[in-house]
Order: C-alpha cells, then structure tokens, then sequence
C-alpha cells in the first residue's frame, strides 16, 4: 500500500498545472454553492411576502364579489395591503451576477440542473433581466397593484379576472421557490448520508487496523 501511495504521488508530479486547475475549479464551486445558499436564505425570506400578496389577492377578489352582488352601480372601494420585495431581488441578481463574473453558470449548471431550472421558470438566470410579467416579480406590490388602477363599475369584473390571474402567479410562484428549496435540500441531504457512509467506512477501516496492530502485540 505504502508503495503504490508514492507510486501515486509520483504521477501526481506529472500534472502540476492540472492540480492547480483543479484547485482553482474546487475553490469556484465553493463561491457558487455559498452564493447558492445566499439564494436560498432570499428566496426563503421573498416567499413568506408572496405567500401574503396572495392572500391579499384572495381577499381583494372576495370583496369586487361582494360590490358585484350587492353594489347598485357605484363604484368599487377595495382595501388591500400588498408587500414589496424589490430590494431582496436586487440582492439575488447582485449574487446572479457574481455567478456569471466567475464564469459560474456552467458550474451552477453542471452540478445541479434541475435548481437552475427553477431559477430559470421564476426568471431569476440573468442578472441584467427586468421584472417578467410571469417571473418572480409578477407577484410584486408595483405588478399587482397596476391591476387595481381603474375600479369602476363597468370594468370591476375585468378587475377581478386581473386579480384572479396575480392570484394564480403567486400561487405558481410559491410552488417555484418550494421547488427550489426542497431540492436543495434533497442534495445536502443525499451528501449527508454520503458523508455518513464515508465516515462509517473509515472508522470500520481503523478498527480493523487497530485489531491488526494489537494481535502483532500480542
């Protein structure tokens, strides 16, 4: 074993600029997973607001339900409260953008496809992209309220389709962040166990040694 280790270290000597290569690839793929766990923890705080903008949708669709039926051809008064996450955005494109400046899309991509894909579905990729209609920021104070813009009589039941569509886009992109999250959970998990099983090969591998050595003792 001694032998074939220096063998080992041997050939190692051969490919000096791969290893500093190598080194340099494992030290990018930190930064991205650490700039992936900056995501998680934002998307993670952006889901609780979403989670209330669709309530509040909900609600401002009960009550054009309610001046519809009982309304006698005024127009509608609504009472909402919508919650902005503009700031929160800015900061996961801030982390966007240092992926693509340390060429980490292909790593991002490399490693774990299917949380690239919900990046990609809640428009979130490019950091240079503005709010998409049906992105992450259609569920925003400033998308929904633009549907509340004219509340008379003639166009409240337009008004209420508008809602009913926010509604469903928070709704949707709710499931995105839940997908994105449980899939970063699922990896970490899978490592753990892996690491687990790693852990328990070792050790079994030193009491076995530690067996060896005491029957030389004796």
């Amino acid at each position: 074993l001694a032998l074939y280790i220096m063998h080992i270290k041997k050939k190692f000597i051969r490919y000096e600029f791969e290893e500093i290569w190598f080194k340099e690839e494992s030290e990018k793929i930190k930064e991205i997973a650490d700039k992936q766990i900056e995501i998680s923890k934002l998307l993670l705080e952006i889901r609780s607001t979403i989670y209330k903008n669709c309530n509040e949708c909900s609600l401002c669709i009960r009550q054009i339900d309610v001046d519809i039926k009982h309304s006698q051809g005024e127009d509608c008064s609504l009472r909402y409260n919508f919650l902005e996450y503009d700031s929160i955005v800015d900061e996961i494109k801030g982390d966007i953008k240092y992926i693509e400046d340390n060429n980490g899309k292909r790593l991002f991509k490399k490693y774990n496809k299917d949380i690239w894909f919900q990046l990609f579905m809640l428009k979130l990729t490019d950091s240079s992209n503005q709010y998409n209609w049906n992105g992450i920021g259609s569920c925003s104070k400033k998308e929904i309220e633009r549907n509340l813009n004219d509340l008379s009589f003639d166009k409240i039941k337009r008004t209420r389709k508008a809602m009913f569509h926010c509604w469903t886009g928070c709704i949707s992109t709710i499931n995105g962040i839940e997908r994105y999250l449980y899939y970063i959970s699922k990896r970490r998990r899978k490592h753990g166990k892996l690491q687990a099983s790693l852990n328990s090969v070792t050790n079994i591998k030193e009491f076995v040694s530690d067996i060896k050595e005491k029957a030389k003792d004796e």
